[in-house]
């Protein structure tokens, strides 16, 4: 026979069950967390993957005339990286292939942006400053690529083409 506070606890217990011990949700809320962290850590580095993919396939594109799947790919590697100036002149140069002038002349003054000191994107901004008879402008591009790099024919080329522009004929002369 149970007295009654035996049948009491027995119902009790049935009714409303032990609680869970709280070393057993602080160990899972660790557990959790390291889970997530390296997850999270992954992450990063499959993000610098995924980048190196889509320049990859938008590389090959390039390569096989597929200009516009080429763009899509570089576009997405430069959503993951917006400071990756290898993609940014291949999405310049699939742009001039697509017959996308304004998109190429932005995204040559946007590796400007990024990089102030990159001599090909100078280049090419001052090349299309030259088209838009800018002649002013296109000369401090071509004056800072000369800077850096005296010996640049491309550059020379430009400015005698501004100096002709100018009608300074001597001067696109000595140029050459």
């Amino acid at each position: 026979d149970l007295s009654l506070v035996a049948k009491v606890r027995i119902i009790k217990e049935s009714i409303f069950p032990k609680p869970i011990c709280y070393r057993r949700i602080a160990l899972s809320k660790r557990i959790i967390c390291i889970i997530f962290f390296t997850i999270l850590l992954t992450g990063c580095q499959s993000d610098i993957e995924k980048k190196e993919a889509f320049f990859n396939k938008g590389s090959n594109y390039f390569e096989t005339k597929e200009y516009k799947k080429a763009e899509i790919e570089l576009k997405n590697a430069l959503q993951i990286d917006p400071n990756y100036v290898e993609a940014y002149h291949l999405l310049a140069k699939d742009m001039l292939k697509l017959g996308n002038i304004k998109g190429a002349f932005a995204v040559y003054n946007k590796i400007i942006q990024v990089d102030k000191n990159n001599v090909e994107a100078h280049l090419k901004v001052a090349e299309f400053l030259l088209l838009g008879k800018k002649t002013e402008a296109a000369m401090e591009k071509i004056i800072f690529v000369l800077e850096k790099d005296p010996q640049n024919i491309e550059a020379l080329l430009v400015k005698a083409h501004i100096f002709m522009q100018k009608k300074f004929f001597d001067k696109a002369l000595a140029t050459y």
